[in-house]
C-alpha cells in the first residue's frame, strides 16, 4: 500500500491517507518522530502518540533521505524492523514523497 498522501505537520503529527487493494481510502493519524542525527535519517510514524504503553506495537519505522529540496525517500520496514539502507533494487517499501504546498 502506497501513501495517497502524507502530511507532516509542525507540531509533530502526521495524517497519512492509503488506499488499500480493495480500494477503500484508510485514514492515519499520530505522533512522528524524526531523529536526523542517524545515518541514514530515521522515521518512526506512531499512531497515536509514541511516549503511550504499547507504542511500540503500533509504530511504523522508515529511514529517509533527502532527493531534492521538494523530494524525499522513504523506505518503510516490512518486519518491524527498521530499514539500514536504501536499495538500488525496485522496492515495494521505498516511496518518493513531493512536497506540495497548499494555499489556505
Amino acid at each position: 500500500m502506497a501513501a495517497e498522501s502524507l502530511i507532516f505537520r509542525a507540531d509533530d503529527h502526521y495524517v497519512k491517507t492509503e488506499r488499500h487493494r480493495d480500494g477503500v481510502l484508510v485514514e492515519t493519524k499520530g505522533e512522528y518522530c524524526l531523529d536526523p542525527t542517524c545515518s541514514p535519517c530515521s522515521l518512526d510514524l506512531c499512531v497515536g502518540d509514541c511516549d503511550q504503553p504499547g507504542a511500540e506495537w503500533t509504530t511504523t519505522c522508515a529511514i529517509i533521505r533527502r532527493i531534492t529540496d521538494d523530494q524525499l525517500e522513504l523506505r518503510w520496514s516490512p518486519d518491524g524492523q527498521r530499514p539500514d539502507h536504501f536499495t538500488t533494487e525496485e522496492d515495494p517499501y521505498t516511496q518518493v514523497l513531493t512536497r506540495v504546498v497548499r494555499e489556505i
